[in-house]
C-alpha cells in the first residue's frame, strides 16, 4: 500500500516529513542552511528541491522513500533566471508518460522581462534529453502571487490559481502531453469577500481554501471540483480551520496547515466533521512560519532517479 507524506522544515535544511499515521519520519537528507529552500513539485514519489546559499543555486532530485538523492548538472539557465524562479515564475515538476520523461516546466511572470527568456513562452525541461523547449501560450493571464506560482500536479497536467485582465480568478493548465495551456472555471463567487488562501490538490480533487473569517474567526471553507473542468461540480466540502489542506486520511480526515496565532503554523489532523483530531507543533528553531516552512505530497516509490545527460 502506498502512504502518503509531506516534508517539513527543520534547523538548517534537514528534511523531516509525517506520515499520515501521525509518525514523525527522518527523510535522510541533509544540505547547508540555507537563505532560500522550495519544493518545486512532486512525481511518482520523486521530489525535486530547489536550494539558493549565497551565489550558489543548486536543484536537487530525490526519493524520500529510498534515501537516494542527486545534484541535478547545469541546466544551461543563467543563475540570473536561476535565482527567481520560485519568486517571478510559474513553475511545476512532472511526468510526460508518452515520452517516459520527467519534466520541469517555467512559465515567465507577465510582470517581468528577462534578457534570457522569451515572453509568454513556457519553457519545458527535459531530463531525458537534458534540453530546453519552447511553446507558445494561448491564454493571457496574470499572475496570483508568490503562494500560487508552484503548479499542483492532477491528472496530467500542471494547474496554477491565475487571473485575467478583469481580475477574474481562473486555473490555468498545462498538459504534460499536448503541452497545451487551457483555462478550468472556478465557481461563480465574490473571491473579495473570502479571498484565496490556498490552491491544491486533495484526494482526486482541484481544491480552493477560502477565508471565512467575516462568519466564524478561524473558519474556512474548502471547496473541490469533483468532476475535472466541470465548473457546476464545485462544492463546498467543509467549514474548518485549515489554510492549506494537504491530504484526505485513510479514515476520511483532513491533514493540513492550521494557525496557532497569526503567521505561526502547526501541522493538524480534522475528522469529517471539522474537528481537531491531533496536531503537530514544532518549537523553538524549528517553529513553523509563512516565511520557513515549504511543504510537498508524495506517494512512497522505489522508482530510481532518472539519468540526466551531462552528470
Amino acid at each position: 500500500m502506498e502512504f502518503q507524506r509531506f516534508g517539513a522544515p527543520t534547523t538548517g535544511c534537514q528534511l523531516s516529513g509525517i506520515h499520515i499515521s501521525g509518525q514523525v519520519l527522518a527523510l535522510g537528507y541533509m544540505y547547508e542552511l540555507s537563505t532560500r529552500k522550495q519544493i518545486l513539485g512532486s512525481c511518482r514519489g520523486l521530489v525535486l528541491f530547489y536550494y539558493h546559499v549565497g551565489q550558489f543555486i543548486d536543484l536537487i532530485l530525490g526519493n524520500p522513500s529510498t534515501g537516494i538523492y542527486k545534484r541535478l548538472p547545469n541546466l544551461e539557465i543563467p543563475n540570473s533566471i536561476l535565482e527567481y524562479i520560485t519568486s517571478r515564475f510559474l513553475y511545476g515538476f512532472g511526468y510526460d508518460a508518452s515520452t517516459e520523461d520527467y519534466l520541469l516546466i517555467l512559465v515567465p511572470s507577465p510582470l517581468y522581462i528577462y534578457p534570457y527568456v522569451e515572453p509568454r513562452k513556457i519553457h519545458v525541461f527535459s531530463f531525458k534529453t537534458h534540453s530546453w523547449n519552447l511553446y507558445d501560450t494561448n491564454v493571457l493571464y496574470e499572475d496570483w502571487g508568490i503562494r500560487f506560482r508552484r503548479g499542483s500536479l492532477f491528472n496530467g497536467a500542471l494547474h496554477w490559481l491565475v487571473y485575467d485582465h478583469k481580475c477574474h480568478l481562473f486555473i490555468l493548465a498545462f498538459d504534460l502531453t499536448q503541452r497545451t495551456l487551457s483555462e478550468i472555471p472556478l465557481f461563480h463567487h465574490h473571491f473579495d469577500v473570502n479571498p484565496v488562501l490556498s490552491f491544491s490538490v486533495l484526494g482526486e480533487c482541484l481544491c480552493l481554501c477560502l477565508s471565512d473569517r467575516y462568519r466564524y474567526y478561524g473558519m474556512n471553507q474548502i471547496w473541490v471540483m469533483k468532476e475535472y473542468k466541470v465548473q457546476s461540480s464545485w462544492t463546498k466540502l467543509i467549514d474548518i480551520p485549515i489554510i492549506y489542506p494537504l491530504c484526505i486520511t485513510e479514515d476520511g480526515g483532513i491533514f493540513g496547515i492550521s494557525e496557532i496565532s497569526p503567521g505561526s503554523l502547526r501541522l493538524a489532523k480534522f475528522n469529517d466533521k471539522g474537528q481537531l483530531v491531533d496536531s503537530f507543533v514544532y518549537y523553538g528553531d524549528q517553529a513553523l512560519h509563512f516565511l520557513n516552512f515549504t511543504s510537498g505530497l508524495y506517494k512512497e516509490s522505489l522508482l530510481s532517479l532518472p539519468t540526466v545527460i551531462g552528470e
